[in-house]
């Protein structure tokens, strides 16, 4: 996207979807990190093997973070997101504003627009 942009879902209804959804996502995320973790027990940190898992760990946890299930400041996934197209990532509506708020008195707005 090239635009910041707000979903805000108001019906109670749907944001009991939204949010069941956002969990089994989390939930699915950290089972498989934790099946990783497992299997990294153990293995030399120089061995391939580790550096493999390694990565797809951190693969795992960008993906987390930069989507909308989860905000990568507070962890909230219980809110309204905003997108900022900058940092490419979504955030609640508050550390959004806060952050916008912050960049916007130290001179770069264009980071939070």
């Amino acid at each position: 996207m090239k635009k910041k942009r707000t979903i805000r879902i108001t019906h109670p209804q749907l944001v009991r979807i939204r949010n069941a959804l956002r969990e089994i996502i989390i939930y699915a995320q950290l089972r498989q990190s934790q099946k990783i973790h497992r299997e990294e027990v153990g293995l030399d940190i120089n061995d391939p093997k580790y550096r493999k898992l390694s990565n797809e760990w951190s693969t795992l946890q960008r993906a987390l973070e930069n989507s909308i299930c989860i905000c990568p400041v507070c962890r909230a996934h219980e809110k309204d997101m905003t997108y900022n197209p900058h940092l490419k990532s979504w955030f609640c509506e508050e550390c959004y504003k806060f952050n916008q708020n912050f960049y916007i008195r130290e001179g770069e707005p264009e980071i939070y627009p």
